[in-house]
C-alpha cells in the first residue's frame, strides 16, 4: 500500500515526507520532522496606520504532535522583540517603520518551523504647531488660526466640519483651506473681543498617504480687548515742525529723536519719564547747529545718536555717546562730507553707515574701537552709488540696506567677518524709501513705491515677498515707510496721501497671513497724520512717533493698547 504524508502541511510530498514514510512501511521508528509554520495575516508587503489594531494570525503543524497551540507558537518583531504567542494576536503598538513579524513554531521536541512577513506601520500625522498657541491671549480679533501638521495633509479631509472654531456655544464662521503641512483658518468677519475660542480638529483628517490623526486635537486662545491709540505724554511737544524722527524704548524708557526746524534745525533727543518729555542732555539740542538724518541707538546702557552736520557744506556724520549728563562727540567718523547716514550698536560698538563721496557715494559701514573709527569691509563696498540706506546690527552680524541711486532698486547686504556679500536679488527695482529689520538673522526690508508698500524677507538664500501691505487700486502714493520686526513679526507704519480718501498716517501688523490695521475704524485706521514716521514695539506694545500736523507739524508720540 502507497502511503503519502503531507508532513508540512504545504500540499507537496518532499524529501522529508518520503523518507518519513518509507521509515514507516518497513516498520522503522522514524526520525523527528520539524513543525511547519505558516502566516496567514497580515500578507506580505502589509501597511498599517500608527496605533491601528494589527492581526497576526498563523498556524503551526507537526508530524508528531499535530496542530501546535499556544506558547508554541511565538510571534517576533524585528522593531519590538516578542510581540505575542498563540494562533492569534493582536497589537495597536506597534512601532512606527519597517518590521519582519516571524512566526516561530517549536514541537514537542523542540524542533522549530518559522515563516515571517514584512509590514510597515505608516506614522500618523501629528500636529507640530499653532498659530495662536494653546492658552495665548491678547490675540488680535482679525488674527487667523493656522496649525502646522507633521505630514503634507489631504486638502479633500479640510473641511469646516472636521476643522471647527467655536466659541462655546456657536461654531464661529469662515474659511479653511489646506497647503501641504499648513492649514489655515480665516473668519469669515472678525473675532469678537474679550473672548475665549476652542480649535478642533476632527481625527478623520488625513496625511497624503492616508493616515488618519490619532484622537481629536484642541486648543483654546482668546481675543484682546479693544486697541485705540493713546497719547505718550502731550501732543506736539517739539518746538517746531520737525524733520525726521527715530524712536527707541530700552528698559521701559521711551527716547525720541529729531530734527527740530523751531531750533534752527538742531538734533534733539528727550525722553519721556511718565509724564512728560524731557531732554536728554542739553536742552539746546544734540547738535551745535543745523542737522539732518538724525538716528538713535541704544545697547549695554549707553545711548548714541548719529546726524549729519549741516550748518557747513561739508555735511559730517557726527556721533555722540550720552556720558549720563551730556554728549560727548566719539571722533570723526569718514574725515570728510557724506551724505545719508544711519547707526546701530551692539556691545557698546556703534555701527555707522553712510553713502561716501570720497568713494563715488557708494556704502561704507565703519564701527568706533573706543578710541577710533575702523573701517567694516572695503569702503565704498556697494555696486552703485547708494542713498536711503540702513544698518542693524544682529547678534554681531552687521546688516545693510540700500537704495541704489542709479535704478532705486534694493540691495540688502551681510557683513560675513571678512567681506560684504550680497543677500540674493531682492527683485525689488524701484523703491523711494525703505527700512530694514533684523530677527535673530532673519532680515526684512519694507519699502514704498508709488502706491504700494511692501515688505521682503530673506529665508537664507532668496527674498520671499509677503502679501502686500497695500492694494495698488483706489490708493494714493505711499512715503515714510517705517519697519520694527519683533518675534518675527513685522510692523509697518506709512504715510498713504489717499487721493480722495483723506490722506493719513497708517500702522499694519503682519498676522502671519494678511496685514491687521491697526486703529479704530475700517476707514480710519491711522494714528494720526504727518510724515518722518518711526515704528518701535516693546513688550508687543506698538509705539509710533511722528510730524503730527494736528499739532502744527511738531512731533507726537502714540502707543497702541
Amino acid at each position: 500500500m502507497l502511503m503519502k504524508w503531507d508532513v508540512k502541511g504545504d500540499g507537496k510530498i518532499g524529501l522529508e515526507e518520503a523518507i518519513y514514510a518509507l521509515q514507516i512501511v518497513a516498520g522503522m521508528k522514524p526520525n523527528n520532522l520539524p513543525p511547519s509554520a505558516q502566516i496567514s495575516t497580515p500578507s506580505e508587503g502589509a501597511a498599517f496606520n500608527e496605533g491601528d489594531p494589527v492581526i497576526l494570525a498563523g498556524s503551526g503543524i507537526d508530524a508528531e504532535d499535530g496542530i501546535l497551540t499556544d506558547s508554541s507558537l511565538v510571534w517576533r518583531s524585528t522593531r519590538d522583540g516578542e510581540i505575542g504567542t498563540g494562533p492569534t494576536v493582536t497589537r495597536s503598538d506597534l512601532s512606527v517603520g519597517l518590521h519582519t513579524i516571524t512566526l516561530t513554531v517549536t514541537d514537542s521536541n523542540r524542533a522549530t518551523g518559522i515563516d515571517s512577513v514584512t509590514v510597515t506601520i505608516m506614522p500618523s500625522p501629528v500636529v507640530v504647531s499653532t498659530s495662536p498657541s494653546d492658552e495665548s491671549t491678547k490675540i488680535s480679533v482679525t488674527s487667523p488660526v493656522t496649525v502646522i501638521f507633521s505630514e503634507p495633509m489631504s486638502p479633500s479631509d479640510i473641511t469646516l466640519d472636521t476643522f471647527t472654531v467655536s466659541d462655546g456655544v456657536t461654531s464661529i464662521s469662515g474659511s479653511v483651506s489646506c497647503d501641504g503641512t499648513k492649514v489655515t483658518f480665516i473668519p469669515a468677519g472678525s473675532f469678537d473681543y474679550d473672548t475665549t475660542y476652542t480649535v478642533t480638529i476632527s481625527r478623520m483628517i488625513a496625511d497624503l498617504d492616508g493616515n488618519q490623526l490619532d484622537e481629536d486635537y484642541s486648543w483654546t486662545f482668546s481675543t484682546g480687548s479693544l486697541q485705540t491709540w493713546h497719547l505718550v505724554g502731550d501732543s506736539g511737544f517739539s518746538i517746531g515742525e520737525i524733520s525726521g524722527s527715530d524712536l527707541h524704548i530700552e528698559n521701559g524708557t521711551i527716547y525720541v529723536a529729531y530734527v527740530d526746524t523751531g531750533n534752527n534745525d538742531k538734533a534733539m533727543v528727550k525722553r519721556f519719564d511718565g509724564t512728560s518729555w524731557d531732554d536728554v542732555g542739553n536742552t539746546d539740542g544734540v547738535s551745535e547747529a543745523g542737522s539732518t538724518w538724525v538716528r538713535i541707538d541704544y545697547d549695554n546702557d549707553e545711548l548714541y545718536v548719529a546726524y549729519v552736520d549741516t550748518q557747513t557744506e561739508s555735511k559730517y556724520v557726527v556721533v555722540k555717546k550720552f556720558d549720563g549728563s551730556s554728549w560727548q562727540n566719539i571722533g570723526d567718523v569718514a574725515g570728510h562730507a557724506i551724505h545719508f547716514t544711519d547707526v546701530s550698536v551692539f556691545s557698546a560698538i556703534p555701527y555707522v553707515v553712510y553713502a561716501d563721496p570720497a568713494h563715488s557715494g557708494k556704502a561704507t559701514v565703519k564701527r568706533y574701537t573706543g578710541t577710533a573709527w575702523e573701517s567694516v569691509g572695503t569702503e565704498g563696498f556697494s555696486a552703485d552709488p547708494v542713498d536711503s540706506v540702513r544698518i542693524v546690527v544682529d547678534n554681531g552680524v552687521p546688516y545693510i540696506a540700500v537704495r541704489s541711486r542709479s535704478d532705486q532698486h534694493i540691495m540688502g547686504m551681510k557683513f560675513d567677518g571678512e567681506s560684504w556679500i550680497t543677500l540674493g536679488d531682492t527683485g525689488s527695482m524701484y523703491c523711494w524709501h525703505l527700512d530694514l529689520g533684523v530677527d535673530n538673522g532673519l532680515p526684512y526690508v519694507a519699502y514704498d513705491y508709488c502706491s504700494t508698500v511692501k515688505v521682503i524677507r530673506y529665508d537664507g538664500s532668496s527674498w520671499d515677498t509677503m502679501e502686500p501691505v497695500t492694494a495698488l487700486a483706489g490708493s494714493g502714493n505711499k512715503f515714510d515707510v517705517s519697519l520694527f520686526v519683533s518675534n518675527k513679526t513685522p510692523y509697518v507704519g506709512y504715510y498713504d496721501f489717499g487721493y480722495g480718501t483723506g490722506s493719513r498716517s497708517i500702522f499694519k501688523r503682519f498676522n502671519g497671513v494678511g496685514w491687521d490695521a491697526l486703529g479704530r475704524t475700517p476707514t480710519s485706521d491711522s494714528f494720526g497724520t504727518g510724515f518722518d514716521i518711526s515704528v518701535f514695539v516693546y513688550n508687543d506694545i506698538p509705539y509710533v512717533a511722528y510730524e503730527d500736523y494736528y499739532s502744527g507739524k511738531r512731533i507726537t508720540v502714540k502707543k497702541y493698547e
